[in-house]
């Protein structure tokens, strides 16, 4: 059996401790947590100790006298992966291994080390790939709640349209509502942390005379949930169901605008399910003149940031407000 599909089948005994694991080779055990965590035990493992602190989601550590499976090991080494990293990620890893375990009918400390470090290349750009993809949803499911809203009131579902992304070009900010002088970023989270990256000063600094929000997302993966490109389907068929093909096309444009279909056409688009979070603030609304910023000068030509919106106190916990303001886009 392969190393993923022996984790992925695991099943915790509810008397189990925070260690268990089940007995894969002569040397080598697999376990996992409740947070399902990969974990792999090299027994009775002589080899110095490989530091992974440089590696996000990483953990490793020598035990001693460490009883696994019912059975007392002298020395064990313990590698272990987050589970936040993603399942594919994960099962890619494993791949990884098999290829040394079935070629060596074993594996080292050493072998795990090549591994990591040959794995985190394609993780890099899986973790870009992902993000991207999240980024996405969160946009579309923003445009598909305002579209719902709207749903027969032609003139506000056109303006609406237009509103995501430039014309001709991507925008500084996702939606730009320009009769109502209102500009909002779109920012979605799924883990714990409602922490957001920006890439540029602009994306937090609106427009003249504009007012500027950043919309917090709160999202999470589930079997239930909805995938890119699930909810980019959503849109064309609520367009075919009113009998509106030039909003259809006008949705079309905007997604090549956004460089969307890249992005559809991943890997994940159609692997990561989410839902937005029944929780109060699941759609947060921040002013932007209230978000930290970093203090530059002008001799920085590009800067991204990290921001923690945990302690900021949002101006609106839903998208009522906004319904509010957008009933009359034609003034």
């Amino acid at each position: 059996m392969k190393i993923f599909d022996f984790w992925n089948k695991l099943v915790i005994p509810s008397n189990n401790g925070s260690l268990y694991a089940r007995k894969f080779s002569n040397d080598i055990f697999i376990g996992r947590n409740t947070e399902f965590d990969f974990r792999l035990f090299l027994v009775n493992s002589s080899e110095k100790s490989t530091d992974f602190n440089d590696y996000r989601y990483i953990n490793s550590k020598y035990y001693y006298n460490l009883s696994l499976d019912g059975v007392l090991f002298e020395s064990v080494y313990f590698f272990e992966i987050k589970n936040e990293i993603g399942i594919d990620n994960i099962k890619e890893f494993c791949s990884f291994l098999d290829v040394l375990f079935d070629f060596k009918h074993g594996l080292s400390v050493v072998d795990l080390q090549h591994c990591v470090e040959s794995w985190y290349k394609i993780t890099s750009k899986n973790s870009y790939l992902r993000n991207e993809v999240i980024g996405l949803w969160g946009e579309l499911f923003f445009l598909k709640t305002l579209l719902k809203h709207f749903k027969f009131d032609t003139i506000s579902l056109y303006y609406i349209v237009k509103s995501w992304e430039n014309e001709n070009s991507r925008a500084l900010k996702d939606f730009n509502f320009k009769k109502h002088a209102l500009e909002i970023e779109v920012k979605t989270y799924t883990g714990d942390s409602r922490i957001h990256k920006f890439f540029t000063l602009d994306q937090l600094i609106p427009t003249e005379n504009y007012f500027g929000y950043v919309l917090s997302i709160n999202a999470f993966e589930t079997e239930i949930g909805f995938t890119l490109k699930e909810i980019t389907e959503e849109i064309f068929e609520l367009f075919a169901e009113i009998n509106q093909p030039e909003l259809a096309s006008e949705f079309k444009m905007k997604l090549k605008l956004r460089g969307a279909q890249n992005v559809i056409n991943s890997k994940y688009s159609d692997t990561i399910k989410l839902q937005v979070s029944g929780n109060l603030n699941s759609m947060s609304f921040y002013e932007m003149s209230k978000i930290s910023k970093p203090q530059i000068d002008g001799n920085i030509i590009s800067v991204s940031w990290s921001t923690n919106f945990e302690s900021i106190k949002p101006s609106h916990q839903d998208a009522n407000w906004l319904f509010e303001e957008l009933k009359n886009p034609h003034c």
